[in-house]
This record gives structure tokens, C-alpha cells and sequence, in this order.
């Protein structure tokens, strides 16, 4: 028989101790428990009611090695109707791509029923991305440079015409490199900030 518990938690150490505290048939003896209640032991006895305490112990997730350039990729790609999903490995880090056109290994066929092991990166909104090209273009002096840019994004095809239209400049397009791999790494940051990811920056070249 058991009733509604109460939660206390505590960090030692660097790890969390979730104290469980309910009242219950003396399973326990109404003495701490330090391993999960599934593994009690299997001669405890039912007797008087009493409350009873379990103390479950969950690890600390160390960092993860992040490229945040990469997962700022991730999150922009394809202007928010990529062709492929994306989903970071909390284990280790590493970007995953999922498509119907390609098969998986069989280790990440259930990928999307694991978000406690691998988390979905919702991507980004074109609209969103539409407005990195905005805030870029509103950074330029007054010259044919930013006319011509502002005019490309009125154009039907506006995240094409942007790209085309920077080949003829190619000064503005070597500072465009630079503010969208910065607005993508503070993107990423956010990213695994909001999904409270503890991380630490991936240095180049990648580890085989």
C-alpha cells in the first residue's frame, strides 16, 4: 500500500540524491534505501503501516563535445524544411541526420523514441533565417553592395537570389560567412542552454 510521496532533492559531489518519502507497509523498516526500490530485497515482510524512505541516486551527465558550428547547421538547414532530421547523440555529442531517403545503422533505427538519449533539434523557421539576411544587409554602408543585396530578398526566391547576388561582392560575401557562423553559434548555445545540455566546445579537426 502506498501513498502520495514527497520529493527532496540534494547535490554532493557533483551528483543528485532524490529522497523519496511515502507512507507504506514497513517494506523497508522505515530505513533509507540507497538503490532503487525494484531492488529490494526479496525477504522483506508487509507489517504495521509506517514510512518508509528511498533514496535514488542519479548519475551526473558529464559535458558533451559540441561543434557549435555544426549544430547552428543543423538547426538552419534547409531554412526550416530540411530534407533531413536532425537529432544530437547526448552521449558523445555527434550531429545525426535521418532521411527517408537513406537507411540508418541499426543502432539508431528507434532514434526518435529515445529523447532521453537523443535529442530532436527542432530547426529553425525560414522566416528566421530570412531575417539573418535582413540584420545582415541593415550592417552594410550605403553603397551597390547593400542595394543590391536589400533587392535580391524581394525577389521571388529570395534565399537564392541573396546567394547569387553575393558572388558579385565578394568582400560582403566573406563578411556574410562571418556573421552567419556567428549568429549560428549563439543559436546553438541557446539551443543546448534551453535543453539544459552541459557541453563543452568540440575543437577542429574532429577526433576519428
Amino acid at each position: 500500500m502506498v501513498g502520495h510521496p514527497q520529493l527532496t532533492a540534494q547535490v554532493r559531489n557533483g551528483e543528485t540524491f532524490v529522497r523519496v518519502m511515502f507512507p507504506v507497509w514497513s517494506l523497508l523498516g522505515g530505513q533509507p534505501f540507497t538503490e532503487p526500490l525494484a531492488a529490494q530485497p526479496a525477504n522483506a515482510k508487509a507489517g504495521d503501516f509506517s514510512s518508509g524512505q528511498v533514496r535514488l541516486k542519479i548519475p551526473r551527465m558529464d559535458p558533451i563535445p559540441v561543434h557549435l558550428e555544426e549544430l547552428g547547421n543543423a538547426l538552419y538547414d534547409g531554412g526550416g524544411i530540411a530534407e533531413h532530421r536532425w537529432y544530437l547523440d547526448l552521449r558523445n555529442g555527434e550531429l545525426i541526420p535521418v532521411s527517408e531517403y537513406a537507411d540508418l545503422p541499426e543502432e539508431y533505427e528507434d532514434i526518435g523514441e529515445q529523447p532521453e538519449v537523443f535529442l530532436y533539434i527542432e530547426p529553425r523557421s525560414s522566416r528566421e533565417g530570412f531575417q539573418v539576411m535582413e540584420d545582415y544587409v541593415d550592417t552594410l554602408p550605403e553603397g551597390e553592395a547593400r542595394r543590391a543585396l536589400a533587392r535580391a530578398l524581394r525577389l521571388p526566391k529570395p534565399f537564392r537570389s541573396f546567394k547569387d547576388t553575393l558572388f558579385d561582392f565578394p568582400e560582403q560575401r566573406e563578411a556574410w560567412f562571418a556573421f552567419q557562423n556567428q549568429h549560428q553559434r549563439e543559436a546553438a548555445i541557446q539551443f543546448l542552454e534551453a535543453n539544459k545540455v552541459p557541453w563543452v566546445e568540440a575543437t577542429w579537426p574532429k577526433e576519428p
